[in-house]
């Protein structure tokens, strides 16, 4: 179609606009140079037939991005603009590192929806099964881990992909490091309470499409586990199990045709028989035939994959561990030659100068020798002993920061952030200080870790039974909360009988347990009269929003408008899960961590599938030229997001494990600046657990 440049109407065929008098151009063309949302449309990328996608960049933040714009004429069916809006949909609700991730969504000039997604710069499968053929072993475990995450993530927050095939599988490489995307939830279909859903026609690839989704009947994971099956199979043999050029064809390959194992198929590798069960069951024809989860197929291919490594005589692999390239090597080679030549110069020259007899030939051969040594030494993992030698380093850092009064608080707001429980030890050890204000701050650390444990318990009454003050109150709400009801109690008997501060404290405790006392709480916050009175009061809103009560709710998401990054932070925080991706992004427009609240910032991104967010904490933490206290807080996100396994790829965790390792053995790093050294050790003991 055409488009007025001036006044966007659309025409069919029309050269010049009537109205405005000037020539149209096609509507692939108008949008170049335009404002989509905050995007520049920069230019042309390809063209498909649904629509067309375009680079484009924010000018202030220098973000490229790619936007996909939907036909004009498919923008007025109803049915393909619900397929365009259930894509952006579908991967903002299931967010995951392996699925592409989408930014915007909206309406260009003319009319035609539009979605801001992730620029990706790599190959799809298509193209590298239609270059190459089968691929080698090493990239079908990439692909098949990488892949299958995001399956099992779409399948857990209830949605069908039901269009997984080699066109929609996009691999490439960013900072030096390999992904794999899952592409096109256009199709996906959001699962029933009956764990199924209508297949609403035959949308899909035939070649990958079930024999139930080639029938028309109800779907469910399943089904996705076939197609991703016939993936794997046209992976490891450059061909798809079932061939044929229509629906009515391959339906009829799956009834007469049994494919041949992968093993048979592919003669320039050895294939273990496990893969080829593991693989053969996946597609087998009857739903309650194949793999029932996601996890069974992963499972069952990682443990083939192991033992046709076993069988060529080397080492089983860990699941994700990263694939070093040729190039590494190559590069790494000729560095160690250039290397050994400048020291075997250099040895020559030094020698002749002294006297002494030894040819440059012999020098610059020992020289080689050491740096290939070297080179063929890089790539390699630190061994398990390095890393328990560290993680025992960590371990007397948080020690050494527990027992010291002063150094205990930031010990225990790095813990709080981290969240996790192998760190429960050094909570318990602070309690030791008399200081009540750090002892709230344990207590309710402990809190966020779940229901207490026996030794943890037995502090909190020790500390509960004591007099009326921000921490035994806090510990007896504790308690209460979780079914003590003696301690329940005692928080009654202080409000009725406590001072003006300890009626406050208690009032905001009270308020889970009792629907006046909420309302009452929420008016003692809304009654201050500084935006400093109400910070302190954050509690007032906190604990009534944990009970359901919905004002409270209210106020906690109209603080994510505030000025302030740490009150939008804070409440953010408070709002957990609760709070939608899409308001959480909207909330936080931060792309590189300048500070400690931005870091935050981005570790709260990070945890709802943002990729981008994640690796720049990555990529702030191994920067020596940012300040030490944004490292340092990039370093508690980083173990917040692998506490809570949203981290992202092997690869990724590798490198942060590895940054903080020569973090925490910098001793001037220890000297210089001690909070990054701490919060490096508590990021550690995180990131040591497998």
């Amino acid at each position: 179609m055409r488009v007025c440049p001036k006044c966007f109407s659309l025409f069919a065929d029309q050269e010049r606009c009537p109205q405005d008098d000037v020539p149209t151009a096609h509507d692939t063309e108008v949008l170049v140079g335009l404002n989509l949302g905050p995007y520049i449309v920069r230019s042309m990328v390809s063209e498909g037939g649904m629509g067309v996608v375009y680079v484009g960049e924010h000018p202030t933040l220098g973000r490229h991005v790619a936007i996909k714009v939907l036909r004009p004429e498919l923008s007025l069916r109803d049915d393909i603009v619900e397929r365009f809006i259930q894509e952006a949909r579908a991967v903002n609700t299931i967010g995951h590192t392996n699925i592409v991730n989408i930014y915007d969504f909206g309406r260009t000039p003319f009319g035609t929806f539009y979605i801001v997604m992730e620029l990706l710069e790599g190959r799809t499968l298509r193209a590298l099964l239609d270059s190459a053929g089968p691929q080698p072993l090493d990239r079908v475990r990439f692909v098949v881990e990488g892949i299958g995450a995001a399956l099992s993530a779409a399948h857990r927050k209830g949605f069908l992909h039901r269009d997984v095939k080699p066109e929609n599988v996009m691999v490439g490489h960013r900072g030096g490091m390999e992904y794999v995307k899952l592409l096109d939830f256009g199709i996906a279909k959001l699962l029933t309470r009956g764990n199924t859903t209508a297949s609403s026609g035959t949308m899909g690839t035939p070649q990958y499409m079930s024999p139930e989704q080639l029938d028309g009947a109800k779907l469910d994971q399943r089904s996705d586990i076939f197609s991703f099956g016939c993936v794997i199979y046209e992976l490891l043999t450059g061909q798809v199990p079932f061939p044929g050029g229509s629906q009515a064809g391959v339906r009829q390959a799956q009834l007469t045709r049994q494919p041949p194992p992968p093993s048979i198929c592919r003669r320039d590798v050895s294939i273990s028989p496990r893969v080829d069960e593991a693989v053969l069951c996946a597609i087998a024809l009857g739903a309650d035939d194949r793999h029932q989860t996601m996890k069974e197929l992963l499972e069952a291919f990682g443990e083939g994959f192991d033992a046709t490594l076993q069988e060529r005589g080397r080492p089983p692999r860990q699941a994700g561990q990263p694939k070093i390239s040729w190039k590494v090597f190559a590069i790494s080679g000729a560095f160690a030659v250039l290397l050994g030549a400048i020291v075997a110069l250099v040895t020559l020259l030094v020698v002749k100068d002294s006297n002494v007899e030894v040819t440059a030939t012999d020098a610059g051969a020992k020289a080689a020798d050491a740096g290939a040594k070297a080179a063929s030494e890089r790539p390699r993992k630190p061994g398990k002993q390095p890393l328990q030698d560290a993680v025992e380093l960590a371990k007397r850092r948080i020690t050494q920061a527990v027992d010291d009064r002063e150094r205990a608080g930031v010990a225990v707001s790095a813990i709080d952030d981290v969240g996790a429980r192998e760190l429960s030890w050094a909570l318990q050890a602070a309690l030791r200080h008399r200081d009540t204000k750090l002892r709230e701050r344990v207590v309710s650390a402990l809190e966020a870790l779940g229901k207490p444990s026996g030794d943890v318990q037995a502090q909190l009454l020790k500390l509960a039974n004591n007099t009326a003050n921000q921490a035994s109150i806090r510990a007896a709400a504790v308690l209460a909360r979780h079914g003590d009801r003696a301690h329940l109690q005692r928080l009654r008997d202080w409000h009725a009988r406590g001072q003006e501060k300890t009626k406050r404290r208690t009032l905001c405790e009270l308020a889970y347990f009792d629907p006046e006392m909420r309302k009452e709480a929420f008016e003692l916050w809304h009654r201050a009269r500084s935006r400093l009175v109400r910070r302190g009061l954050f509690r007032c809103l906190e604990v009534p929003h944990r009970a359901g009560y919905g004002p409270a709710t209210k106020q906690l998401e109209r603080r994510l408008s505030a000025k302030s990054l740490s009150v939008k932070l804070r409440a953010a925080r408070i709002l957990g899960e609760k709070l939608s991706t899409q308001r959480l992004r909207k909330s936080f427009s931060v792309t590189t961590p300048g500070s400690q609240e931005q870091a935050r910032a981005l570790g709260l991104l990070a945890q709802r599938g943002d990729q981008h967010s994640a690796q720049n904490l990555v990529d702030c933490l191994g920067q020596v030229s940012v300040l030490a206290t944004v490292r340092a807080q990039c370093a508690i996100e980083l173990g917040r997001l692998k506490a809570k396994g949203v981290l992202g790829s092997q690869r990724q965790t590798q490198a942060v494990r590895q940054e903080l390792l020569e973090v925490l053995r910098d001793e001037n790093t220890a000297q210089e600046s001690p909070d990054l050294a701490l919060k490096a050790a508590v990021a550690l003991i995180v990131f040591a657990k497998k």
